[in-house]
């Protein structure tokens, strides 16, 4: 009788450690948001992902900025990594200001330094130039005395 009960409990023992293992070894099938904030840019449609499939991020543009990754804060203190990811998430878009360098040839030949400016940066200028404001496209709008 007491064989048979050693035998018993040995049986369970057995069994709740193979149910644990399969409890363990289950794929995790948790689903977490992930939404994205342009910060200026094209709006980006949230994703809902599970660990084991997240897909590449999506990238957003914004006239005069290049776009640089999608980061955990608004400061661009930590960019996102699909390994960081526990729970819903918002990302922010980092973006930089796009650069122009401009170049002047006169009718008189005289030498004009090139001015290099930032997106919607306005510049003044010597040498007749007025200002020059940076407009969509990287086209310029000088005006002359």
């Amino acid at each position: 009788m007491l064989r048979k009960k050693g035998l018993l409990l040995i049986l369970v023992l057995v069994s709740l450690t193979l149910a644990a293992c399969d409890f363990f070894t289950e794929d995790d099938e948790t689903t977490f948001t992930i939404e994205f904030d342009a910060l200026g840019g094209e709006s980006v449609d949230a994703m809902n992902v599970t660990i084991d499939d997240i897909p590449d991020l999506p990238e957003t543009t914004r006239e005069g900025y290049h776009f640089e990754g999608w980061y955990l804060d608004e400061d661009y203190s930590e960019g996102f990594s699909p390994e960081l990811l526990e729970s819903d998430v918002t990302l922010y878009a980092k973006w930089q200001p796009a650069t122009y360098t401009m170049t002047f040839e006169t009718f008189d030949g005289e030498s004009v330094d090139a001015i290099t400016a930032e997106y919607g940066e306005t510049l003044s200028a010597s040498n007749s130039i007025v200002s020059f404001a940076l407009l969509s496209g990287g086209e310029g709008a000088c005006v002359f005395l």
